[in-house]
């Protein structure tokens, strides 16, 4: 499977662990498709994660040509992570139910 045509940098995905080590973890966020996550950029600390464990993760580069896929744990609701990385273009309709005149 060419990455390219599925995923881009900066999708967020779910993926499970297939691989615990001393540097961080290995997930698998397709079929046959797995990438390191450091310990760096782990929540918690690499020893609290085990195989089959399902983590949230961005991709944060990959290299067809290597086949080298980097990515890090994100919480999953994290509101402040979607204002910093999504544009906002919102529209919010409702009805006016009372004024007040503070003057």
């Amino acid at each position: 499977m060419n990455i390219n045509e599925k995923f881009k940098v900066g999708d967020i995905v779910l993926g499970i662990i297939t691989n615990v080590t001393t540097f961080g973890a290995f997930v698998e966020i397709s079929e046959g498709l797995e990438g390191l996550v450091h310990k760096n950029e782990l929540i918690k600390n690499v020893r609290e994660y085990k195989i089959g464990d399902e983590i949230t993760v961005e991709i944060i580069s990959f290299d067809s040509e290597k086949k080298k896929l980097s990515l890090k744990e994100v919480e999953k609701n994290s509101e402040s992570y979607d204002l910093e990385r999504e544009e906002l273009n919102v529209t919010i309709k409702d009805r006016i139910q009372n004024i007040n005149n503070y003057s």
